[in-house]
């Protein structure tokens, strides 16, 4: 079915174009594509896979990423000064650098923006009003890397190939928390990094070989990270992984991108001719030592150029946030690694916390897992096991309407040491009607100390008699109960405390709705071992009486 996202994207066609130096036709170039459409360049990272050595190299390349820029930043703060014979050759290779960052960019969107419609679904009518409008509303005439025409041929060619390119992708990676990989729709996602795909392209294809105006590309060409990757192809160099240590290192590499600018016209070369041919700056120790300044002096305090910008380009700068910068360098370096990037796919940034929260759950689960597997058949205390009421000040306010009763379950002394802290939680929920809730804290707190404990008891067998069947349910939940005895009983009491204790406006209107109130055990590590030792043990004992 199609989706009714291509609408955004189907902007009218009489906008007018950037207005052009000189248009450049670099001929026709089908044919080539037609060869070369299954197959990215070389300095896209395409290392992907289900196996967990796979999964490792794509991490770890990840962090060479961002450990590479924070070098780079670390490089600009002792050694940044840099000069030429002349401004002329300070200006080629600026542009050669800018160039390249372009090729690699343009020839990455019109992989990755033709793998976004196919998912969406998008007709070929509607996916070449798109490249219509894409290339004819935000391409300068003065790209010279290639024709505005042969860019649209090549953009519409790869939709009709479907070449498989690889999108940014986690799902059946165990190295992130499943819940991490889970917490949005798969089409919200894709819908997010779709928005900022497109955005690239623009960005990309705004910039007109003028070395002082960036256009939209000044959040790229600041970020370290991006500017140490371009480092890298320029100079020949990509990644390499010791799987034993988990080290990244970097070798040579004869497959990267370089393009070198001869006044405004700008082609792809190969290394020999690049290295040969790109000016040096004086006292120059180096291709990579002179762009790292470069970066440090001219691109790393880059800023956009408003006076006698483009009108569609200066809307687009005064419009743009410090959030809408950071998403689109995240979603490029997404592409670039195949890591997808967390807050691209979200759709509020405080979602950062529950990231955080996904990561360090998943690292206890594990390592329960690990403990389970590795000691569960050892018991060496001979303690009871307990479920003992978590103290309620640790997680409950008296201001704030979220009521829920927590226990710990422990086994000796170790156990109790901390409350909640170190334990792993499970967890199952009644449903209480928010008037009857109202009345039981009208009820309790109208009790006093010296009131008839017939009444007081009254209270609390009504209230034990509304959830008995509810926590009753819940305990069927577990194939091991860690409690035998009546349950309902201390959570009645507690929750009856809880509601005479609350202080807010939650009450002061009368409502039916149903308020969800979690029950919740966290597990200490011996109590843990003495479960599963239990759980062996009916099994075992199953297996032998068949």
């Amino acid at each position: 079915m199609q989706k009714i996202f291509t609408s955004l994207f189907l902007i009218s066609l009489n906008t007018y174009a950037l207005v052009p130096l000189e248009s450049l036709v670099l001929g026709d170039l089908s044919e080539k594509y037609k060869q070369e459409a299954t197959t990215p360049l070389k300095y896209i990272f395409q290392a992907r896979g289900k196996f967990k050595v796979e999964q490792k190299r794509s991490l770890a390349f990840y962090r060479g990423f961002i450990e590479e820029g924070e070098n780079l930043s670390n490089f600009c703060k002792v050694d940044h000064e840099i000069n030429y014979s002349n401004i002329w050759e300070k200006n080629e290779v600026k542009r050669s650098v800018m160039a390249t960052l372009q090729y690699i960019g343009i020839d990455l969107m019109v992989r990755a923006i033709p793998a976004y419609a196919k998912y969406f679904e998008f007709t070929e009518e509607e996916f070449e009003n798109l490249a219509d409008n894409l290339v004819g509303n935000y391409c300068s005439k003065n790209i010279s890397i290639i024709s505005l025409k042969e860019l649209k041929r090549n953009i519409l060619l790869h939709f009709e190939k479907e070449q498989g390119f690889a999108l940014p992708n986690i799902v059946d990676n165990s190295l992130f928390p499943k819940k991490l990989r889970e917490y949005n729709t798969i089409d919200q996602m894709k819908e997010n990094e779709f928005v900022q795909s497109i955005k690239l392209f623009q960005s990309f294809c705004s910039w007109g070989s003028d070395v002082d105006d960036l256009r939209l590309l000044v959040p790229l060409f600041k970020n370290p990270v991006i500017m140490s990757f371009v480092t890298r192809q320029l100079t020949n160099k990509r990644f390499s992984w010791d799987p034993v240590n988990n080290e990244i290192g970097l070798k040579k590499e004869n497959r990267t991108v370089q393009v070198l600018c001869r006044g405004l016209i700008c082609r792809k070369v190969n290394w020999e001719v690049f290295k040969n041919d790109l000016p040096r700056s004086l006292g120059s120790r180096g291709i990579e030592a002179d762009i790292k300044r470069l970066y440090c002096e001219e691109f790393k305090g880059a800023d956009y150029v408003e006076n006698g910008q483009e009108p569609k380009i200066l809307k687009m700068i005064r419009g743009s946030t410090t959030a809408d910068k950071t998403l689109l360098t995240a979603q490029f370096l997404a592409l670039l690694t195949g890591i997808p990037d967390m807050f691209v796919r979200a759709t509020k940034f405080n979602e950062a916390k529950e990231f955080l929260k996904y990561s360090f759950a998943a690292s206890w689960d594990d390592w329960a897992k690990e403990f389970i597997k590795e000691s569960g058949t050892d018991l060496y205390f001979e303690e009871p096991l307990t479920v003992e009421l978590v103290t309620r000040d640790l997680y409950y306010h008296e201001f704030k309407p979220f009521f829920s009763v927590e226990f710990d379950v422990n086994q000796g002394e170790f156990d109790r040491t901390a409350e909640m802290l170190g334990k792993i939680d499970v967890s199952f929920t009644i449903k209480l009607g928010k008037n009857y809730l109202s009345w039981a804290r009208d009820e309790w707190r109208s009790l006093s100390q010296y009131v008839d404990q017939e009444r007081k008891n009254k209270i609390l067998f009504k209230f034990v008699k509304v959830i008995e069947d509810q926590v009753n349910d819940g305990r069927a939940k577990f194939l091991i109960p860690p409690w035998g005895g009546k349950l309902e009983n201390i959570v009645a009491k507690e929750l009856l405390n809880q509601l005479a204790l609350y202080d807010g406006k939650f009450f002061k209107f009368p409502s039916n709705e149903l308020i969800t109130i979690p029950i919740k055990f966290n597990y200490a590590p011996f109590a843990l071992k003495y479960i599963y030792f239990k759980f062996l043990l009916r099994q075992n004992l199953k297996a032998e009486q068949k």
